[in-house]
């Protein structure tokens, strides 16, 4: 600090607060005005601007203001989601004002909507999986199974079968993307005991691709099996119940029945193109240098297993000790639970809204498109439904 802005605490008139010199004040609200004038501010003044231009310039026909409001309102909200101006978890949470202040549907109704009966089933899945990282059981399971189908002598095919067995398992039950996270890091620790760089053999070298490529599409394959598998299936149910209220919703048992026999056959399906393509002659004897029996039960008994069954043994301690219940739930996808139900809340409001009918009757011309119609057919379909600028 200079002399000139040094206050002396004697003085009774001094300020609190130090003086700043004015060129200091013209660089600071240069600055201030360079930062508002930016590339994300002009896309998030973007939305509004769209929606403002929706609901002054365009008209539809057969469709009344609430129509016209929420296609102003997927205009404001789809620019923020693809530009990402705003948080994504802002973004999905504008509906909660949006749609009320539109009148589009009631604050309670859009709420509602943030807590479907799908969204809890993805909340309880990822739980589920924090649960079973934090506790290792992924990799006790993961190892338990390879173990068993490593065979002696060792068997690439039998241990790429476990590997994406167990893979497969575990994304039945929780979401595929959060499978893929933990048994990956199983995957990997697996073939970190294999060489690599310019000493490994091409036999390992294919191996280790089959194994990523197994755990990957196993966790894809698995997940199609159940509903908590795959947000896909759980975006049906809730699309079937919301369009389809008086047929008989999907329950668990019944995509079950469907999905598992579907996915046991791609599953087998994979592992054979996955053998035929990466595990060759050969590679038993190269694998079995590095990879055994003995390196999966040494790990199993750092993981403080009483053998080979999944008992936790009360005389070891877990190297993570206890945590807090908020941090673990500070581990939760939010936003990705915000987006779903976001998801939800449009697809009620374009339903309830009447812009779906609007939609729908602008496809119309469809129904003639294949044969093509005649000319004087033709001039009779002049007049359609579609959306105008005023």
């Amino acid at each position: 600090m200079n002399g000139a802005d040094t206050v002396h605490s004697d003085d009774p008139k001094a300020p609190f607060l130090p003086l700043h010199d004015p060129i200091h004040r013209s660089q600071s609200s240069n600055s201030f005005i360079k930062s508002i004038f930016t590339l994300k501010s002009f896309f998030i003044l973007l939305g509004p601007l769209l929606c403002a231009a929706v609901c002054l310039g365009v008209n539809l026909n057969n469709g009344g203001d609430t129509s016209r409001n929420m296609l102003a309102v997927l205009a404001w909200v789809f620019t923020w989601w693809l530009t990402e101006a705003v948080p994504m978890p802002i973004t999905s949470m504008s509906p909660l004002f949006l749609f009320p202040l539109f009148g589009i549907s009631s604050s309670d109704d859009v709420a509602r909507s943030y807590m479907d009966d799908v969204i809890t089933l993805v909340l309880g899945s990822f739980i589920l999986a924090l649960a079973v990282e934090h506790y290792n059981i992924h990799r006790r399971l993961a190892l338990n199974i390879t173990l068993l189908f490593c065979g002696d002598p060792l068997n690439p095919p039998l241990l790429l079968l476990g590997i994406c067995g167990t893979t497969a398992f575990v994304s039945m039950w929780m979401h595929n993307v959060a499978a893929a996270v933990m048994m990956m890091p199983v995957a990997t620790g697996i073939l970190q005991r294999l060489p690599s760089g310019p000493t490994q053999s091409p036999l390992v070298s294919k191996f280790c691709k089959a194994v990523v490529l197994g755990v990957i599409y196993s966790a894809a394959v698995g997940g199609m099996s159940t509903l908590t598998g795959t947000g896909v299936n759980l975006i049906l149910v809730g699309m079937w119940k919301s369009y389809f209220p008086e047929a008989k919703p999907i329950s668990f048992n019944t995509w079950l029945f469907f999905g598992f026999p579907l996915a046991l056959l791609i599953f087998v399906a994979l592992w054979a193109i996955l053998c035929l393509l990466y595990c060759r002659r050969g590679s038993s004897q190269a694998l079995s240098a590095y990879l055994d029996k003995a390196h999966l039960k040494r790990e199993l008994d750092l993981l403080g297993l009483d053998g080979n069954t999944l008992i936790h043994n009360p005389k070891q301690k877990t190297a993570r000790g206890k945590t807090n219940g908020l941090e673990q739930m500070q581990k939760l996808p939010w936003n990705i639970i915000l987006l779903l139900g976001a998801g939800f809340a449009i697809a009620d409001g374009v339903r309830t809204s009447g812009l779906a009918d609007v939609l729908s009757e602008m496809l119309d011309f469809l129904e003639h498109a294949r044969a093509g119609p005649s000319p004087g057919r033709r001039h009779n379909q002049q007049h359609h439904h579609g959306i105008h600028f005023q």
